[in-house]
């Protein structure tokens, strides 16, 4: 066994048995962790942006303010993706599409496991194309993203 490969284990601890040199590199990149290093974890997930009361509440307050700020920069999870991806609650986590990505905090939530919520705003936006399919507004809903802890 190549001594270097010896000293990776998945996410549960169990030490994997590579024979010879590591070949796949797309494994160092599924989230492995050596003992002297975590490399990083990425999901996909299906990404449901969507309006919130309290985002409507506080439009009142103005878009800039930091309470509105803190919610569309909040993504909610399912407790076992969260512990899936190594995140807490409170963490930053970036969501990639083909279009863009952003960063977020991560709280844990009542969302189906697979699933993440986001609410809309300047985030998201960055996360869309512009095609709008003819609705007015551009197609977001259903999507594949990446999501990693940062």
């Amino acid at each position: 066994s190549h001594p270097t490969a010896d000293r990776f284990r998945d996410a549960s601890g169990r030490r994997l048995q590579a024979g010879g040199d590591c070949h796949n590199i797309e494994l160092w990149w599924r989230g492995l962790v050596c003992e002297d290093l975590t490399l990083m974890t990425v999901r996909r997930f299906l990404l449901n942006p969507s309006r919130t009361a309290k985002q409507g509440a506080q439009i009142n307050v103005g878009k800039e303010s930091p309470e509105y700020q803190a919610i569309v920069n909040t993504l909610t999870m399912h407790p076992d993706d969260m512990q899936s991806l190594g995140v807490a609650a409170g963490d930053s986590v970036r969501v990639k599409t083909e279009h863009g990505e952003a960063t977020f905090q991560c709280e844990k939530g009542n969302v189906p496991e697979g699933m993440i919520f986001v609410p809309y705003g300047p985030p998201t936006c960055r996360l869309m194309g512009g095609s709008t399919e003819g609705t007015g507004m551009p197609l977001s809903k259903g999507w594949e993203v990446d999501v990693e802890k940062i």
